[in-house]
């Protein structure tokens, strides 16, 4: 074995695939079914109920679910599979043609050709939205294994103002017609609100006085409550439904699903974004600024509405969303050049990054996608043998001895 001496980068390991990796089986075939049956499992029970509330709001006929939302919910959750499985099989693939475990074939290759095939696997419409999502989790990751090497300092509030700088360019793209996805839809359901007998308050209200600051504060209120409301009863069901198996077993429980802290700090989040971005439109009515800069300086306002919860999750995929529709423009004005698949190149490298992350450093990644990736393996991630891996430099098994003792 090279010594330690040299660099980490031509350092290996010359243990099995059963030693180092699947240790609960030693049949690296049996273990990547194993793995991807699990994953399935998992991802049947994660994508049933997002389609099912889906076409629920969408008001589509059972027969449509049935012949369509079926095979899409089964199409998605072999994706999750192919994503897991892959990752096993191809670290015993490279295990057995090198014949060692070197620094970057042990976790980030494997990990690039399984989410390579398993985004490739997936439907074209939804390639956009993971690539979105995963890249969000990536840019994290790389924030903290920077910060974790003292490269970087802290930045306090450091969501607030990337939620601050993402908002302006998502809304303002969504006010000139260009964003029909997921975001403008949730956008244009804030922004509207669909109350009872609504309507017919704004129209008495502009007959009486059309430019006056009543109409514009009842605005504000309607949007502000409506926002409130869709954001809290949101985060109840969505909640629930995630832990629907848990409920079928206890279900006095579900009075701390529907009511507790993080849903009302979420239904406040909505509801000061809508509302702030309202008021500071009305505002800036009354300056001479053109309609553009209007609807950007009233978004970056409404922004600081990410002080009510602190997500660094929604701030990141709102960062990641933003330059994914600022670069899609430019590329229609000819400014940059139109990257052919390049939603599969960057959800395979970002999966790469976050894979590799949880094998040589789990402390640098997000605690709460641990418990999903945790999840979704069936407990298995938790068997690799992470103490062997600290050879590499990497501190392995910090992370793991740390959970292993709270949780004794």
């Amino acid at each position: 074995m090279i010594p330690f001496s040299c660099p980490r980068s031509w350092f290996y390991l010359t243990d099995t695939c059963y030693e180092l990796g699947h240790t609960w089986c030693p049949s690296c075939t049996r273990s990547a079914i194993e793995i991807f049956v699990t994953c399935l499992t998992e991802a049947l029970k994660i994508y049933a109920p997002l389609y099912l509330i889906s076409d629920i709001l969408s008001r589509r006929s059972p027969k449509a679910f049935i012949t369509g939302t079926v095979p899409y919910i089964i199409r998605s959750s072999i994706f999750l599979g192919i994503n897991g499985g892959g990752f096993i099989t191809f670290i015993c693939l490279l295990r057995k043609l090198t014949g060692r475990f070197y620094r970057y074939s042990s976790a980030y290759v494997p990990a690039l050709v399984a989410s390579l095939l398993a985004i490739l696997w997936e439907r074209k419409s939804r390639r956009g939205m993971l690539t979105t999502y995963v890249c969000s989790i990536a840019l994290e990751t790389l924030y903290r294994m920077l910060r974790f090497r003292s490269y970087i300092p802290s930045i306090p509030y450091g969501e607030v103002l990337i939620f601050c700088i993402a908002s302006a360019p998502l809304v303002l793209a969504h006010r000139s017609k260009g964003l029909h996805d997921a975001i403008g839809d949730i956008l244009s359901l804030l922004f509207t609100p669909r109350i009872p007998g609504a309507d017919q308050l704004l129209k008495r209200l502009s007959v009486v006085q059309p430019k006056g600051w009543k109409l514009a504060a009842t605005k504000i209120a309607l949007v502000s409550v409506w926002s409130f409301t869709i954001g809290y009863v949101f985060q109840a069901v969505i909640g629930s439904l995630s832990s629907w198996s848990k409920l079928m077993r206890q279900p006095r429980k579900i009075k701390n699903y529907l009511i507790n802290a993080y849903n009302l700090k979420f239904a406040m989040f909505l509801a000061t974004f809508a509302g702030g971005y309202k008021a500071m439109n009305s505002i800036l009515h009354a300056l001479p600024v053109s309609r553009n800069v209007r609807i950007l300086l009233a978004a970056a306002v409404a922004g600081l509405s990410m002080g009510t919860i602190r997500s660094t999750t929604i701030a990141l995929y709102a960062l990641t969303k933003a330059i994914d529709v600022m670069y899609c423009d430019a590329a229609k004005r000819g400014l940059v050049w139109h990257w052919y698949y390049g939603d599969v190149i960057l959800y395979s490298i970002a999966t790469a990054l976050i894979f590799d992350c949880m094998f040589f450093e789990s402390h640098n990644l997000r605690p709460a996608y641990i418990d999903f990736l945790d999840r979704l393996t069936g407990k298995r991630i938790r068997e690799i043998n992470y103490r062997r891996i600290d050879a590499f430099g990497t501190q392995a098994s910090r992370w793991w001895t740390a959970e292993r003792t709270d949780r004794d």
